[in-house]
């Protein structure tokens, strides 16, 4: 069997979405089903505008006798001297008599305390982000200089995972949970760069599946997710993906 093949271009800027650039809703104004064969994304371009910090990793709690000590970082783009500063000035560190330092040599955080106090691991999400294992309590003792677990982490996001309308439950994760995502693309540029991937697979287009299946690409929803699954804030900005629609050679991908 031959195939047709089509290329669909989507612009965030007609999303008939509002307020809105993530998710996107394009109307194609398509009745018809097509015997859909293979879709790939084949391009994308998209702003790197991912805080490292930002409200799933923000919050620490400090427990000290009976009372709780909450520092929360601002969302946005930090630096380990920004990181470090921001708590060590905040008035519930300095109030629960914390001090946050950073070494270079070992790539870690330091803490010093003026007394016993607890990091408490289930009233707070910024474990992972200063080295912390996110199961267990961190103890800190008066006077005892003691270093974070791991490595601290302000990499920030590494992946963002394409999910569209047309390819539900289609991706198996390492957690045996199906999910509707039709790509991966890897964050190799700074913030505040442009992402510009490309599909580089080539023998994909020599793929030919057993299957095929009658789908509607009428009202398309395409959502950028990190890892966990967390829709992503773009802070307004526009993108655009192209997708590549393989069909039967006698059907119209749109009619």
């Amino acid at each position: 069997m031959s195939y047709s093949h089509y290329i669909l271009k989507i612009d965030s800027r007609d999303t008939t979405f509002k307020g809105t650039t993530n998710p996107i809703q394009i109307s194609l104004n398509n009745s018809s089903s097509s015997q859909i064969e293979r879709i790939i994304v084949k391009n994308m371009s998209i702003p790197h505008v991912f805080y490292n910090v930002n409200d799933t990793n923000n919050i620490l709690t400090i427990s000290k006798l009976s009372n709780m000590y909450i520092i929360t970082w601002p969302i946005g783009q930090y630096t380990i001297t920004t990181y470090t500063s921001y708590f060590n000035n905040s008035l519930q560190a300095i109030a629960a008599g914390v001090i946050m330092t950073f070494d270079s040599l070992v790539n870690k955080i330091k803490f010093t305390s003026t007394s016993d106090v607890i990091l408490l691991y289930n009233a707070s999400s910024a474990f992972p982000v200063i080295g912390l294992d996110k199961t267990i309590d961190f103890n800190i003792l008066n006077g005892i200089p003691i270093y974070a677990s791991f490595m601290c982490d302000l990499s920030g996001l590494r992946n963002l995972y394409v999910e569209t309308s047309f390819s539900q439950m289609h991706t198996l994760n390492s957690k045996n949970e199906y999910k509707s995502y039709i790509a991966n693309i890897p964050l190799i540029v700074p913030f505040g760069s442009i992402i510009h991937y490309i599909n580089q697979e080539q023998e994909l287009d020599q793929v030919t599946r057993s299957k095929m299946y009658s789908q509607n690409l009428n009202n398309i929803i395409v959502t950028l997710k990190d890892a966990l699954g967390n829709i992503l804030n773009l802070q307004n900005m526009h993108w655009e993906i192209n997708f590549k629609i393989s069909t039967s050679n006698n059907n119209d991908l749109f009619e």
